[in-house]
């Protein structure tokens, strides 16, 4: 009796060693509150360059720095979650549709990645963003909604692989004073959210873990 429990308490203790040591921070302590883990939906080799591609409904279109933001935003966060190092900044896509408008209107998905030298694409669809001022102006309030899906540098759907058109992702601002919460500030905290739960997809991470909303870091080239 003595030898099997030993023999228990040494499996437990190397089983909680490769907790500590696979996983840090916020997610450890998320794990261990019973909370679970989310795995990633897909695992991207280190040699893939990864695109993050904006597009938005016509109801609710992106201005370019919005989108620009959107990007740079998703960029840091699978930086910084360890998804991958290869990553197309914002300014890459960004030139190929001012330089190029008409042409680009007209590519698909696939024809875009193969002129970034992309070979994923996260393709991220606004279909509604709404930031609003409301009562004379003195309150705001937005919210919005996405839908995500990872595509091969071909046009071959990656994931999800039944869904149509994508995963739902959505945002949300509560209403509050203009004076506290600027128009401004709405913008920054819908995109934030969607560039979180967008890279969130792609890393294993605890159930209840929210990644910073920062978006200082600039992504590699």
């Amino acid at each position: 009796m003595i030898n099997k429990y030993c023999q228990l308490k040494s499996v437990s203790g190397v089983v909680l060693a490769l907790l500590f040591f696979c996983c840090s921070g916020c997610q450890l302590e998320y794990l261990l509150a019973g909370n679970g883990i989310s795995e990633s939906v897909y695992h991207i080799k280190s040699k893939d360059r990864v695109l993050v591609l904006v597009d938005s409904s016509s109801i609710s279109p992106l201005s370019i720095h919005a989108m620009s933001q959107l990007i740079t935003a998703t960029n840091q966060d699978l930086y910084r979650a360890g998804v991958t190092k290869r990553l197309v900044p914002a300014y890459r896509l960004i030139a190929l549709m001012k330089n190029h408008p008409v042409t680009y209107r007209e590519m698909g998905i696939a024809d875009i990645a193969k002129a970034l030298k992309a070979n994923i694409v996260l393709y991220v669809y606004i279909e509604r963003f709404r930031n609003r001022l409301l009562s004379a102006k003195q309150i705001t309030e937005g919210d919005a909604q996405a839908y995500v899906k990872l595509v091969s540098e071909s046009g071959k759907r990656l994931w999800p692989r039944t869904a149509a058109p994508g995963e739902l992702v959505t945002a949300k601002v509560p209403p509050n004073l203009a004076m506290t919460q600027t128009h401004t500030a709405v913008e920054d905290s819908l995109l934030s959210q969607i560039a979180n739960t967008t890279a969130g997809f792609l890393h294993t991470h605890g159930k209840s873990y929210t990644p910073s909303h920062s978006s200082q870091m600039s992504a590699p080239n």
